[in-house]
């Protein structure tokens, strides 16, 4: 998907911790569960750029 979509943001919410960040290929924001609002939040405003929260 990035591939042909590179300018899309991506957050990639896993039940799987640890590792599956490391796997993740650049660009792409990994959040674990269970996450609440405000990591949602900052996870988004990394992806599309920003600093978030």
């Amino acid at each position: 998907m990035l591939r042909g979509h590179p300018g899309v943001a991506v957050v990639l919410a896993t039940g799987y911790g640890g590792r599956q960040a490391d796997l993740a290929p650049p660009g792409v924001e990994v959040l674990a569960k269970p996450y609440g609002p405000g990591d949602l939040a900052a996870a988004l405003g990394r992806a599309l750029g920003g600093a978030g929260p």
